[in-house]
C-alpha cells in the first residue's frame, strides 16, 4: 500500500495531467456513504488486528461467508 501511495505521488509529478486513481483512504470515504458499519472508521487508522462491524445487517444473505472466506486478524501482540 506504500508503495502504491509512492508511486502514485511520483507519477503525479511525471504527468499532471494523467487521471490517477482514488487513493484507498478516498475508496474507504465513499463506501463509508454507502455502507454504515464502515461510518467513522478511517482506512488509515485500521490496526493490523482488524475492526470488528455490526454484521447483523448482513447475515440474512444468501452468499455469508464460510470459514474459507473469513477474515481473521492476526492476534494482538502480548506486551510482556
Amino acid at each position: 500500500l506504500h508503495g502504491l501511495r509512492t508511486f502514485t505521488r511520483l507519477l503525479a509529478l511525471v504527468d499532471a495531467e494523467r487521471e490517477l486513481a482514488p487513493a484507498p483512504a478516498a475508496i474507504w470515504k465513499a463506501m463509508a456513504q454507502e455502507v454504515p458499519e464502515f461510518t467513522g472508521i478511517e482506512f488509515d487508522r485500521i490496526p493490523p488486528t482488524g475492526t470488528p462491524l455490526n454484521d447483523e445487517r448482513f447475515a440474512g444473505l444468501p452468499f455469508v461467508e464460510g470459514k474459507s472466506l473469513h477474515y481473521e486478524p492476526r492476534a494482538a501482540a502480548v506486551e510482556v
